[in-house]
């Protein structure tokens, strides 16, 4: 068990859109947690990005810039469904959201 590597529940978030001005981090979802009777919209293997604001992700890179957690679960909108995710690798900190490669945006946590 690495504590480092526990995996951070960021909570319900709430579906955004990519913004010029905006820097994200990028999850590739690993698993999916529907509620009976519901289906999930990601497959393990799709990329979604999280809008980087004030508060998350806190901590630092060791260049100053916004460190995003390794691995997240969070609700999506519906609530319907929760989700596992690892960061994409090499995209360690917050940064552009490329929208031909993501399947979803959401807002800061």
């Amino acid at each position: 068990y690495w504590p480092g590597l526990a995996r951070r529940d960021i909570g319900q978030l709430t579906v955004g859109n990519i913004s010029e001005t905006s820097t994200y981090c990028r999850y590739t979802i690993t698993a999916a947690y529907p509620n009976e009777g519901f289906e999930a919209f990601y497959r393990n293997g799709d990329q979604i990005c999280i809008a980087c604001g004030d508060s998350w992700p806190a901590g630092a890179a060791a260049d100053g810039a916004q460190e995003c957690p390794e691995r997240i679960r969070f609700t999506a909108q519906s609530g319907d469904v929760q989700y596992d995710a690892n960061k994409v690798l090499g995209v360690n900190s917050c940064t552009e959201c490329p929208a031909s490669e993501v399947r979803g945006v959401y807002e800061t946590p």
